[in-house]
């Protein structure tokens, strides 16, 4: 398998067959400059001494990292690892230098705090080790992965990409291809060990200690604040994939998911490029979750209707513009001992569990309403119906038409109505890539209202030739800026304007 350095620019292609030579060797420098301002003066967030909110101060962290990737084939088997290290070349390298008080986390402005969704300390971890069988149009590989599933990939936006631990089978049939996989593990994008847990169900690395790493527990989860490392442990997830590629401008595939004791996925998505000079597109997504097993992050009952389009008007040039649709569910429940509905803020509390975790029966969203108060003490009314996404959460790595940059649906576990407009530009000879992207998203419902919007700029240049279908080979620049507006997050929580730089500096070879 042959690591794709730049995932969302140069896709992932099927491993190739044994060749006559035996070892292969590839891989990437990086260096990122991640920069978050976090509306440290607005109402709500606003710096105080004896209050802390992470949301108070800016970020801003720095990365270098080296990943070399071996393969060694021999016959119709090929041994292959990948090996990474990072590090931010600061005082801060150490995850503990992150915790909340320590000289890297003062939450004093002007000073800033790290970022650790990229992260701001050292990585150094084994991501790939795995023996792969090859024969045919048929493959299994076993061990510590990369993959590229709708629900379930790389994220490769940072300095690392996700990774697997398990096994994953394919066969290819002409125009249709079947996949299997069961994943008993995997290791986040800013961590350097395998983890039993997943985004929603765990903290990040860096605990809940005023610093936020990849992603924080789901709304209806609270964990014990003697336990900030504590996670609810699950056993992977097992999936099965169809895909059809055709030669007359249509394609598609259907993909199952169980995640173990969380929930069951249907994901459904076609499209179809119409012969004619402009190449205008139409695609469409269908999605139906509900929780499973033990349920262990609460009831999930959530659709996405998802439709796309797209021309080129020019060369190089196309338009695109998007929706997706996720209903709104409600229900009334009974609120357990320590919850309460606040009639204004339409937001869920919950009582701090004195050791372990509490989870509320419903995937409540984030930053949206949550609740209003029942008629009969003690109930309410919930409001959820949210996709839960245990391996993209908290990375916009989800296959949604509408997440940009620094937001979707999925990642605030919300339920609404979301649009998107974009213009990509791509060079003649594709090393210039640009694309400018805008998004709305609607996420009220009975509680009230929320609406969010964001503007994001995505530039990319490929110093050497890339060959289609090849691993690229020299030096890349990158650079992506997003802006973003909230509505009612005194009442809701979130931030009212947020603007994140990214900065990357890139060789691979």
């Amino acid at each position: 398998m042959i690591l794709t350095a730049v995932a969302v620019a140069v896709h992932m292609t099927p491993s190739p067959a044994p060749s006559a030579v035996r070892l292969r060797l590839s891989g990437y420098l990086r260096a990122y400059d991640f920069t978050r301002q976090n509306a440290s003066n607005a109402p709500g967030v606003r710096y105080t001494p004896t209050k802390y909110d992470d949301n108070a101060v800016n970020q801003q962290s720095f990365e270098s990292t080296a990943s070399i990737h071996g393969a060694y084939s021999f016959s119709t088997f090929t041994l292959g690892a990948s090996y990474l290290f990072a590090d931010p070349f600061d005082a801060c390298r150490m995850v503990s230098d992150q915790f909340k008080g320590s000289t890297c986390a003062m939450n004093v402005p002007p000073a800033t705090n790290p970022d650790n969704q990229l992260p701001g300390y050292e990585l150094s971890t084994l991501y790939e080790a795995y023996a792969e069988y090859i024969h045919g149009g048929s493959s299994i590989t076993i061990g510590n992965q990369l993959m590229n599933t709708p629900w379930a990939n790389q994220a490769d936006t940072r300095v690392k990409p996700m990774a697997y631990q398990g096994a994953n089978l394919s066969e290819g049939l002409g125009e249709w291809s079947i996949q299997a996989m069961d994943i008993l593990r995997f290791e986040p994008r800013n961590a350097s060990s395998f983890t039993n847990a997943t985004l929603l169900t765990s903290y990040p690395p860096t605990g809940n200690n005023g610093i936020p790493g990849n992603s924080s527990p789901p709304a209806n989860v609270k964990f014990a604040t003697d336990d900030p490392f504590g996670d609810i442990p699950t056993s992977g997830f097992w999936a099965g994939r169809a895909a059809y590629t055709g030669h007359d401008g249509l394609t598609g595939e259907a993909d199952y998911y169980d995640f173990k004791d969380i929930a069951t996925a249907l994901w459904l998505t076609a499209r179809y490029v119409f012969p004619a000079r402009a190449k205008p597109f139409v695609g469409f997504q269908l999605g139906e979750e509900r929780n499973g097993g033990s349920s262990v992050i609460g009831r999930i009952d959530s659709q996405i209707t998802g439709l796309q389009s797209g021309v080129n008007v020019a060369p190089g040039v196309q338009l695109s513009a998007a929706i997706d649709d996720l209903p709104w569910r409600s229900a009334l429940a009974t609120l357990p001992a320590g919850a309460a509905c606040n009639a204004s803020t339409h937001q869920l509390s919950l009582a701090t569990p004195a050791h372990g975790y509490t989870v509320f029966p419903y995937f409540l969203p984030n930053y949206a309403p949550q609740c209003t108060p029942g008629l009969a003490r003690g109930t309410a009314i919930i409001f959820y119906g949210g996709w839960a996404s245990p391996y993209t959460y908290g990375t916009t790595g989800d296959p949604l038409y509408t997440t940009m940059l620094t937001q979707g649906f999925v990642d605030r576990n919300t339920a609404g109505t979301s649009w998107k407009t974009a213009a990509t530009y791509t060079s003649s000879d594709h090393r210039f890539v640009a694309t400018l992207s805008h998004a709305l998203y609607n996420a009220g419902n009975a509680g009230g209202e929320q609406l969010a919007d964001e503007n994001d700029l995505d530039v990319t240049f490929y110093a050497g030739r890339a060959a289609a279908g090849a691993h690229y080979r020299g030096l890349v620049l990158r650079y992506r800026y997003g802006s973003r507006t909230y509505t009612n997050t005194l009442l809701y929580g979130g931030l009212p304007l947020f603007k994140y730089n990214r900065s990357q500096l890139e060789y691979d070879f």
